[in-house]
């Protein structure tokens, strides 16, 4: 669940600040922050945008300080990796960190098993497909911000899937992958096969992208999980198109075998025919002889 609306952004840029403001960074990560620290910085998030006290609002609040806290390590480990020594990083602590903080996090840096998790996450991201120019936008806002104006009905899965990998002004989408599956689902979807006419858009978005091992809709970041009936009827369309290929491709060997055979009968009928014109002319030959 992320949040939209018409002070979206106030929201991420003030939550933005409490996390940096007041959250401890003499941990390995978020999940090291004592539980009473993380209600408190929820408290403050709640209070300052008057939120109602309900568990999913806290879940959500929790979610997204997380990331921007996530976000914010990255950006020092950024800024520390410009420094030409340790010694350079260590004299030029952000103005932003105070001094202990700065000397813990150059500190950790420079552990093995840091460095070595840090590396695993970066050949995993290098795995992701279907990047993304969305940014640090959410994917549900940017369904939100372009929702109909008359009806107020939110982009479907293809569309969101276009307005977050193809650059207008550019006219420029993010790679060959993403326009490929793009086009497929698209032509799915405006003229299908008569053996998946019956499809959804949602199903059809299934059955191009698949299913993401973390059970959540590929390509459209964290947001809802795909039903069960809809990863079914991927799957089963996916079967059926299977069969059709496997049909198609006996059917033009069958047509090609054909097609030789005939060759073939052909290339007899000839030889049978130069044999006997052949042989007729031994004969008339051994008759003018005698």
């Amino acid at each position: 669940m992320r949040v939209v609306g018409e002070n979206c952004q106030l929201y991420v840029t003030d939550i933005g600040c409490i996390v940096r403001r007041f959250s401890p960074l003499q941990v390995m990560g978020w999940k090291e922050i004592p539980r009473t620290e993380v209600e408190i910085l929820i408290l403050r998030v709640r209070e300052k945008f008057k939120l109602s006290i309900e568990p999913h609002v806290d879940v959500v609040i929790e979610e997204d300080m997380k990331r921007r806290y996530t976000r914010w390590r990255y950006t020092l480990h950024k800024k520390f990796l410009e420094f030409i020594s340790v010694d350079a990083a260590l004299a030029n602590p952000p103005a932003e960190v105070d001094v202990n903080d700065w000397k813990y996090l150059v500190k950790l840096w420079q552990d093995e098993n840091w460095k070595s998790k840090s590396q695993k996450n970066k050949e995993n991201k290098k795995k992701v497909q279907f990047t993304h120019f969305g940014g640090t936008k959410s994917f549900s806002r940017v369904r939100w911000e372009h929702r109909n104006p008359d009806t107020g009905a939110f982009p479907g899965r293809i569309d969101t899937f276009k307005l977050t990998r193809y650059d207008e002004e550019r006219n420029k989408w993010v790679d060959d992958d993403a326009k490929n599956a793009y086009d497929k689902m698209n032509s799915l979807h405006t003229n299908p096969p008569e053996e998946l006419q019956h499809m959804s858009e949602d199903e059809i978005y299934d059955y191009v992208i698949g299913e993401s091992p973390s059970g959540y809709i590929r390509g459209l970041g964290a947001g809802p999980k795909p039903r069960p009936s809809t990863r079914l009827a991927a799957r089963i369309c996916a079967q059926v198109e299977a069969a059709r290929r496997r049909a198609e491709e006996a059917e033009a060997q069958s047509a090609q075998l054909a097609e030789e055979l005939t060759t073939i009968k052909t290339e007899l009928a000839e030889m049978r025919s130069n044999f006997n014109e052949q042989m007729l002319e031994i004969q008339a030959q051994l008759r003018g002889r005698g």
